[in-house]
């Protein structure tokens, strides 16, 4: 019994370094999964993350952007540029740039202007074409088959709504005629035989056969009538119904040619000693302009619908304008806008205005389509002509404005370098100092337009940037900035 007790005691000592390793390892994971797995003194990141943005000293993460998302701002050219460092902690300003005398500046290309109050109007630039109205174009094709008798225009010769464009001879034009020809005789004999009858002495079975024969033969020139018609031939007048049947022949067999060219016709038969076909179809304009596209010669065999001229309204042109997305809520129906054109056309600019805008963002492009209506006396915008457009998006106010040339961008925001102290030349101006120092200042920018570039915050009126020269300062500025890095 001794023994077996010692053995067990022996067991059980040999199974204790285990038991406790398992035992810590519990403990160890009960402890983490209470504690969020932290351990010891270790630091909450969100805790400081928020503790470094309370302070202001947020270090940037790998790409150097910190918690701030970049953006895309347009510079004074407006040239999208993207914004990679929060503006609000820009070191802009600290020290100033410095020539040793005046002199030194007017060397190196420096000028400045006096910032100052001008009107200005908040425009919207784009560019885009000239495209002519679709309504005041059209493709003229006959509506049968056959072969083209007379070309009555050329290419650039103007037309009014209506006038004659070609003649067309068709074989299924003359069988159209025979047709109403026959069908009216066909009808004019069953109401004769109709009217014939008396009910006092005709059985009633023929009268109601003689009705109903009638009514078919009315249907059958109503039919007639209506081929006529689907080949865009006029229908014969009641007065030219009541004619006798060789004149009504006479009538329809150039029935739609207009006077003057049956004229023609006619001095051609009594020439050529034969009759004027009876298979022409008149083909005319449906609305004015000038000729710009003329397809095929006299002899030609033309289809169905094939286009034989096509006519078009220079004076009604619409410019399309391919606004960037972050214009395009400024863009409403109704704006005034100004078109010129580009590639040297020494032409004025002209003004029209809004008339629609496109509800959808082209997905190659990621622009806006916007159309404006603008006269076009004479025809001078040609169709696929491009250039820029200006669109007022608001009414013209007083702003304090500086040179476009005198904006900069800084990498996190927009600059310019105000001049403090040196000789200027005016007596208005400050006075003379050793060094005439430029301090770049931020500033936030406004409404646009040819030459200036509106100043919404930063600058106050009478003080003095820099113009011309001014790349020269930013290098400078750039440069101090890599040394202060490095």
């Amino acid at each position: 019994m001794a023994r077996i007790a010692l053995r067990a005691l022996r067991w059980l000592a040999g199974r204790v370094p285990t038991v406790l390793v398992w035992a810590g390892l519990g403990g160890l994971f009960v402890y983490g999964a209470a504690h969020g797995w932290k351990f010891g003194d270790a630091a909450d990141p969100e805790k400081e993350k928020e503790k470094a943005r309370q302070s202001g000293e947020e270090k940037p993460d790998e790409a150097g952007h910190g918690s701030f998302t970049p953006y895309y701002q347009p510079r004074p050219s407006d040239v999208p540029v993207l914004v990679t460092h929060d503006p609000a902690h820009c070191t802009v300003g600290e020290k100033p740039l410095r020539f040793r005398s005046p002199d030194a500046a007017a060397r190196a290309g420096i000028t400045t202007a006096r910032v100052g109050y001008a009107r200005v109007s908040a425009t919207v630039t784009a560019h885009g074409e000239v495209q002519q109205d679709s309504t005041a174009t059209a493709k003229v094709s006959p509506r049968v088959g056959g072969v083209l008798f007379a070309l009555e225009k050329e290419l650039g010769d103007p037309v009014r709504a209506g006038e004659l464009l070609a003649l067309v001879e068709s074989a299924e034009v003359g069988k159209a005629k025979a047709a109403y020809l026959t069908a009216k005789a066909h009808s004019e004999s069953r109401e004769q035989v109709r009217a014939s009858l008396s009910p006092s002495v005709s059985p009633p079975r023929s009268i109601v056969e003689a009705e109903a024969a009638a009514r078919e033969a009315r249907a059958g020139l109503y039919s007639a009538r209506q081929a006529m018609t689907n080949l865009g031939l006029p229908l014969p007048t009641a007065a030219e119904e009541a004619l006798p049947d060789d004149a009504l022949t006479r009538q329809l067999m150039l029935i739609g040619v207009p006077f003057g060219s049956r004229l023609v016709l006619y001095a051609r038969a009594t020439r050529t000693g034969r009759l004027p076909t009876a298979n022409l179809l008149p083909v005319f304009s449906p609305l004015g302009g000038v000729v710009v596209r003329r397809a095929g010669v006299v002899g030609e065999t033309v289809a169905a619908q094939q286009v034989v001229y096509e006519v078009g309204d220079p004076t009604r042109v619409y410019v399309f304008l391919e606004v960037r997305q972050e214009d395009m809520a400024r863009v409403a129906i109704g704006q005034e806008m100004t078109f010129r054109l580009e590639g040297g056309a020494n032409l004025p600019a002209v003004d029209g205005a809004v008339d629609w805008v496109s509800p959808a963002v082209d997905e190659k492009t990621r622009t806006v389509r916007v159309r404006g209506k603008v006269p076009n006396p004479g025809g001078v915008l040609k169709g696929g002509a491009y250039g820029a457009g200006t669109i007022a998006s608001a009414a013209p106010r007083q702003a304090l404005m500086v040179p476009r040339e005198a904006v900069h961008w800084e990498g996190c925001s927009h600059v310019v370098f105000v001049r403090k102290g040196g000789k200027t030349g005016d007596d208005d101006k400050p006075a003379d100092t050793a060094e005439a120092e430029y301090w770049p200042r931020k500033v936030t920018l406004g409404a646009r337009d040819a030459g200036t570039i509106e100043v919404t915050a930063g600058l106050a009126e009478g003080e003095e940037v820099v113009v011309a020269g001014s790349n020269v300062l930013k290098g400078e500025l750039l440069k101090a900035r890599i040394g202060e890095a490095e």
